[in-house]
């Protein structure tokens, strides 16, 4: 790691996190469990894309609107991503970028926009995340520099999150409440909203940061409010979205804190 510098760091971890070879190999290496995870996910995201609701009355047929569409492509990468993260895989970050951009414009279409502004901030985060992780590997080189080393949280850091995260909650709430998003139109479910930005923010960061099973614990909370609001604002493939995170969430905490032993073992 002698003499490499910031932009050489980014640089290969770019390699690693959006390579067509490196996206191919994740999958290829992913554990088997996660693996059938991510089809069955996938199955499931396409099919709640032939489930509308117009007029009271449900239907089942493709939804070949515009927002239609992108909703799809944003599951289809969400899923993909989130699973892979799971694995720990840096590829994940890839595949969160292309979900970040078309998820942001479902939500502006929604007028939630604790979730455009929370989603932005996750497609910055994904460039942070790229060099945080490869710049931990370059630092303690493992066998396979494709995948992310952990580390917990401690009691402390849990009760200072908290406090911070209920501030966070009542200021974005308010800001909500009061100031539109280009259009003139407010926030319809603000408080939801806000919590639900809050507790990814710091689930980001814990992701960012490679802490282990706290950042699921937020990710299980997040994606559950995430679907109280996707089913208020009815949107079948973002609630199913969402349920298939909260389902790799379960996984996630399972595999990183199976990470953590084996790391605990070697160190």
């Amino acid at each position: 790691m002698v003499g490499t510098t910031k932009w050489q760091i980014f640089k290969s971890g770019w390699h690693l996190a959006s390579h067509p070879t490196q996206l191919v190999t994740a999958i290829q290496k992913m554990r088997r469990p996660l693996l059938i995870e991510l089809v069955v996910l996938l199955i499931l995201q396409v099919c709640s894309w032939f489930l509308i609701f117009n007029n009271n009355k449900f239907s089942i047929s493709p939804d070949l609107t515009v927002i239609g569409l992108v909703s799809l492509f944003s599951g289809v990468t969400n899923i993909m991503s989130v699973v892979l993260d799971s694995d720990g895989s840096m590829t994940n970050f890839f595949w969160g970028m292309l979900n970040n951009v078309t998820y942001i414009y479902v939500s502006f279409s929604a007028h939630l926009y604790g979730e455009v502004y929370l989603y932005t901030y996750f497609f910055i985060s994904q460039f942070i995340g790229i060099y945080s992780w490869n710049k931990r590997n370059l630092e303690h080189p493992i066998d396979n520099n494709n995948e992310v080393q952990v580390k917990e949280l401690s009691m402390r850091g849990w009760v200072l999150m908290t406090l911070v995260v209920l501030v966070s909650w009542g200021i974005l709430a308010f800001f909500l409440m009061h100031v539109p998003l280009i259009t003139p139109t407010l926030d319809p479910h603000p408080w939801i909203d806000a919590l639900s930005t809050v507790v990814q923010v710091f689930a980001q960061v814990l992701l960012i940061c490679r802490y282990s099973s706290s950042q699921f614990i937020l990710w299980i909370i997040g994606n559950t409010l995430e679907i109280i609001l996707w089913t208020v604002s009815f949107n079948p493939i973002m609630i199913m979205l969402f349920i298939a995170c909260n389902v790799n969430s379960f996984f996630g905490w399972y595999v990183w804190n199976q990470k953590l032993k084996q790391q605990a073992q070697i160190e």
